[in-house]
């Protein structure tokens, strides 16, 4: 077992402990809010909470829809952000590993007592990257909802949890990747014995408190200060209110791999600053953002392209993007950073729909890819011809076809409007979001590299308002 005498020091770039975040143009701030609601009348999302974060540190907030009743959704609600809570983990790991505390080769049995059904060869890197293993307590035990739901008011220890609701492991550890919500109540076990400390306490020393983070709280540790938009499972033909489980259980079950509440604003704030370098020396945060393969046995989002160390990699609007993902009963969160340029946007919905994966997030990204795609149009230049303006829509064949790897879609808009261009494969499954956004009337040009799919027909749909077109391609390799 190892021992330390600790002496923290904390060092943040004092752009962030100094910036006074302002308000976005007015212009952008009225295309993004027409976005948000567009998006949110068009899939009927029950509510909404959003916000962009500049590069300049200009920063916009949007909400739509409602928390439960007639009660309307604000900037400042806590929504639970879930998963997204193992950002938070793996950068408390990463800054004890930067400090000399632990290293990421460490193995369990330096840290934690032998427990059944967790081979203690495991290193910490492994669990980071969920390459371990080990049973996911959540996904994979039948009888988790019983847990939860018998007792809400329990508070779980993080030991009964391992003794009680872990069974075998699936492989051997570093064999392949395989998600496990287990993997981080180990690495926050791992914190408290390295520090001696609470995670809320390590959290707020550490990190929130000189980024300004007022409005992120680790449930289950911290007193959550403001109003809470209610969770909203939908099942049985409509939403169900289930602020009744906000209780000691549904934290201390979820703990360090999901417990945190935040605002939008908070989120979008915190992928800035964690992915932008402002807490992690340059070495750690390229460990976060090297990503391996990811799986799942149901069907992902087709914008999840990598998993680091507690970080996803996102391939959204044909761009690279780092950030985090969350679902429980009632909430679905996502954040995404866009690297080089600086941007940050956070969706936080109040709603959850059962089914796979990708179902389960698809308003999250079209949300995200809509205000991706007006910011992208905002601050860069976007092919656009608007000298001689078009009397009807116009998609044309996109050139060449059959293409590999690479083909080029033009389409004209007589109007201004919100503009979707997707891929899809021949069984109807998205394969990529090319264009979402709202674009003023012109003509536009967007290229498309198809590397890593199959060779085939696939199908490319444009959508506005009021007009749909497809037309076939063909992958050639």
């Amino acid at each position: 077992m190892k021992h330390f005498s600790i002496i923290f020091v904390l060092v943040i770039l004092v752009v962030f402990a100094s910036t006074s975040y302002a308000q976005i143009d007015s212009t952008l701030a009225q295309q993004l809010q027409d976005t948000l609601d567009y998006v949110c009348s068009l899939k009927n999302i029950k509510g909404a909470s959003t916000a962009v974060v500049m590069p300049d540190q200009e920063i916009w907030t949007g909400v739509n829809g409602i928390t439960h009743d007639t009660v309307k959704i604000k900037p400042g609600m806590l929504f639970g952000i879930a998963s997204i809570t193992k950002n938070y983990t793996a950068l408390l790991i990463l800054k004890l590993a930067e400090e000399g505390i632990l290293t990421l080769e460490d193995s369990l049995h330096e840290w934690l007592p032998t427990y059944n059904n967790i081979d203690s060869t495991i290193t910490i890197r492994q669990l980071l990257n969920m390459t371990s293993g080990i049973y996911d307590y959540v996904n994979d035990n039948p009888s988790f909802g019983d847990s939860l739901f018998s007792d809400l008011s329990r508070a779980w220890t993080p030991e009964e949890i391992i003794t009680k609701l872990v069974g075998p492991p699936h492989f051997p550890p570093g064999t392949m990747f395989r998600y496990s919500q287990t993997n981080y109540i180990l690495l926050g076990m791992i914190i408290k014995k390295a520090t001696g400390s609470s995670i809320s306490d390590e959290l707020r020393n550490r990190f929130f408190n000189p980024l300004n983070l007022n409005a992120t709280f680790f449930s289950g540790e911290d007193t959550l200060i403001g109003e809470i938009a209610h969770p909203n499972p939908y099942y049985n033909g409509s939403f169900h209110d289930y602020y009744f489980m906000l209780g000691a259980a549904n934290s201390s079950l979820l703990w360090t791999g999901g417990a945190m509440f935040a605002t939008a604003q908070d989120v979008a704030q915190w992928a800035k600053a964690l992915f932008g370098g402002a807490v992690l020396n340059q070495y750690y945060t390229n460990q976060m953002v090297t990503f391996g393969p990811i799986s799942h046995p149901s069907p992902l989002p087709p914008e999840w392209t990598g998993y680091g160390l507690g970080a996803y990699q996102f391939n959204i609007l044909n761009r690279e993007l780092w950030g985090g993902v969350g679902l429980w009963w009632g909430y679905v969160a996502l954040v995404a950073y866009l690297p080089g340029d600086g941007i940050s946007i956070a969706v936080l919905l109040n709603e959850r729909y059962d089914g796979s994966v990708n179902f389960t997030m698809r308003n999250a990204h079209d949300i995200l890819a809509a205000l991706l795609g007006t910011v992208i149009d905002y601050v860069s230049d976007v092919e656009v011809d608007n000298t001689d303006l078009p009397f009807n829509y116009i998609l044309k064949q996109n050139y060449s076809n059959p293409f590999n790897p690479s083909t080029t879609f033009e389409f004209a808009l007589p109007h201004s409007g919100f503009v979707t261009l997707k891929v899809y494969n021949i069984m109807g499954e998205e394969v990529v979001t090319l264009v979402s956004e709202r674009l003023t009337a012109g003509s536009y040009k967007y290229d498309w590299n198809a590397n890593g799919l199959a060779s085939g027909v696939y199908v490319y749909k444009f959508q506005t308002s009021d007009y749909i077109e497809t037309k076939k391609i063909i992958l050639l390799r």
